[in-house]
């Protein structure tokens, strides 16, 4: 992970706004993401952090806001279009095509910019990422959720963004799992991905995320090093309360 210095962000993030009904589901968020940078994203239930990322992806348009992906526009596009540009989401509830080989679900992803022979080489490669590399002929079908997980993952890198999007992907592994998953995530920002991590482990956020967006009731109430993060008053009270914000402390002085 890098410092952001002076470089321009690759995403900006402006007055994010968004009601359903009488919910005000997303108010007024704003925030920057640079490059090779790895951000959390925390904060209760409802607090409106998969608004957040259905409306970055495109799946969700918002009422009020920019979203710029390397200075341009994306509010409006198609999510397929966003996906093009650079910025593609993982999803928590992983669906996988179960009568095609992981090697095939892989190459769906990578077909966003590759014609078919192509897509299946930038398929394995990322298959190869994620430690799947053993499983590429089986169908997906009878992968176990910890494997369709790290599928969906690799789908996700097959389509070479800039920004990845990563919805609790660590949701179904072990402590070992995430582990592998952590130091992935850091190989991947080294080499000047953008990751924006949702997930509620938040030992496995402290360690792996070098900025942490807190929301609560859609609004962003907090944006700090994990220190200052969990150190928050406002943080403890809404989220992480005191048992927990003292855990973290030990963890990070040990």
């Amino acid at each position: 992970m890098s410092a952001s210095g002076n470089a321009a962000p690759v995403m900006s993030v402006r007055g994010l706004s968004r009601r359903f009904g009488g919910l005000q589901a997303m108010d007024d968020v704003s925030f920057d993401l640079h490059a090779a940078s790895i951000v959390g994203v925390i904060g209760p239930n409802g607090a409106g952090k998969t608004t957040l990322f259905n409306q970055l992806t495109g799946f969700i348009r918002p009422d009020a806001g920019s979203i710029l992906l390397d200075g341009r526009s994306i509010v409006g596009l198609a999510p397929h279009v966003i996906c093009r540009r650079g910025l593609v989401k993982t999803f928590q509830n992983v669906a996988t095509f179960g009568d095609m080989t992981v090697l095939e679900n892989a190459t769906v992803g990578a077909l966003a910019h590759h014609p078919i022979a192509t897509a299946r080489e930038k398929a394995a490669l990322a298959l190869r990422q994620v430690g799947l590399q053993a499983r590429l002929a089986s169908p997906a079908g009878q992968l176990s959720l910890p494997e369709k997980a790290r599928l969906e993952l690799a789908r996700a890198l097959a389509t070479e963004p800039k920004v990845m999007l990563l919805d609790e992907v660590m949701a179904t592994l072990t402590s070992s799992e995430q582990r592998d998953i952590v130091a992935m995530a850091k190989e991947l920002a080294a080499g000047g991905m953008t990751l924006l991590v949702i997930e509620h482990h938040m030992k496995t956020v402290m360690s792996l995320c070098e900025r942490i967006l807190v929301l609560n009731f859609g609004r962003l109430i907090a944006s700090g090093t994990p220190a200052q993060v969990s150190s928050n008053p406002n943080v403890v009270a809404a989220y992480l309360g005191t048992r927990a914000a003292a855990e973290l402390a030990d963890a990070r002085d040990r």
